[in-house]
């Protein structure tokens, strides 16, 4: 014999919650208002961050329940290239009241088994009103993680409240994309995948990194604040590296740094001439680790090798950095 949901007592109806995967929850809470309504008092106090993912016709909601922990997927709206749905219901999804199919995903790879499908959305309410039921179920303290995925127009991306990390891919990174980002002022982490047409522009980030920096590489690695820096398909010289270097090494920049990788597009010459014009020391393992933990936002934690590196001292406070210079790419870390 089966009970209404509601005639259960607060207490019992919380924990039937509590027993549900984040998915289940987050479809149960668009059976009623009413429904909805415990849902959101449970606060989700297990939740360390959210990811919003938008790509051309798709936007996702996943979370992490603590560092380092997998994504878990929460919900899914896509959009159904067809007339006519077979099967379609209505329910409030944020402050608006929207029409779906919900059926299986046939995506093998999928993490959703049953996203909710639309029709076209000329007025962009199905991903603000995601954002918001998502908002609502999930509370505004965790870290916020969007991804953004398309290249038809930025018009269409909704505004995600107090996002800190973001992964952004475009085939060409253009003027609008850099305006995109920059309506984003709290990012603490940002990576950017595409092509540049114009002169990037991001050096207050914390963590920045930059899979095609082709010939911006050199006014980026100069221009940097941050503290981490990583560059792909850099266009160097070996001279670029060592300037770098030795103005770290004499106290006349970079002070805030922490670590660079930098991958370089094609291979740099007089790299073991450009080592040896810095006065180093070999590695001592009763100065310094072994490895070095490299420990970004969005990754696990993972050991890098660092006893081939060479150290060096800042100028003024004896700072201790560690680096190297291969043909194909350079490294550098400060021994916090």
């Amino acid at each position: 014999m089966s009970i209404s949901f509601h005639k259960l007592p607060r207490l019992i109806q919380i924990e039937v919650i509590k027993s549900l995967e984040f998915a289940e929850i987050f479809c149960l809470s668009l059976t009623s208002t009413r429904t909805a309504n415990v849902v959101r008092s449970l606060k989700f106090k297990q939740v360390s961050k959210v990811f919003y993912g938008h790509y051309h016709d798709q936007f996702d909601v996943y979370v992490e329940e603590h560092q380092e922990s997998d994504m878990i997927p929460v919900g899914s709206v896509r959009v159904k290239r067809t007339r006519n749905f077979k099967y379609h219901f209505t329910t409030r999804l944020g402050s608006n009241k929207l029409n779906f199919e919900c059926q299986k995903d046939d995506d093998k790879d999928s993490l959703f088994e049953t996203p909710l499908f639309y029709r076209s959305d000329p007025e962009k309410k199905v991903p603000v009103s995601m954002i918001e039921h998502a908002i609502s179920l999930l509370g505004k303290n965790q870290i916020v993680f969007l991804y953004v995925e398309f290249d038809a127009s930025f018009d269409d991306t909704p505004t995600v409240p107090s996002v800190t990390e973001m992964y952004f891919k475009s085939k060409k990174i253009n003027a609008k994309c850099v305006r995109f980002l920059k309506n984003n002022p709290n990012l603490n982490y940002l990576v950017i995948n595409g092509e540049w047409k114009v002169e990037p522009d991001f050096s207050e980030i914390p963590y920045l990194k930059i899979t095609d920096s082709d010939k911006y590489a050199g006014n980026i690695l100069r221009n940097f604040e941050g503290k981490n820096l990583v560059l792909e398909s850099a266009k160097l010289s070996t001279r670029d590296i060592l300037e770098f270097v030795k103005t770290w090494k004499a106290n006349e920049g970079y002070q805030n740094f922490e670590c660079i990788q930098i991958d370089f597009m094609t291979e740099i010459d007089g790299t073991n001439e450009a080592m040896d014009e810095i006065e180093f020391t070999e590695w001592d393992p009763n100065v310094r680790p072994e490895n070095y933990e490299f420990c970004w936002p969005t990754y696990h934690k993972r050991k890098v090798a660092a006893f081939y590196l060479r150290d060096i001292r800042r100028d003024g406070d004896n700072q201790l950095a560690s680096f190297y210079i291969w043909s194909s790419a350079f490294f550098f870390v400060v021994w916090k």
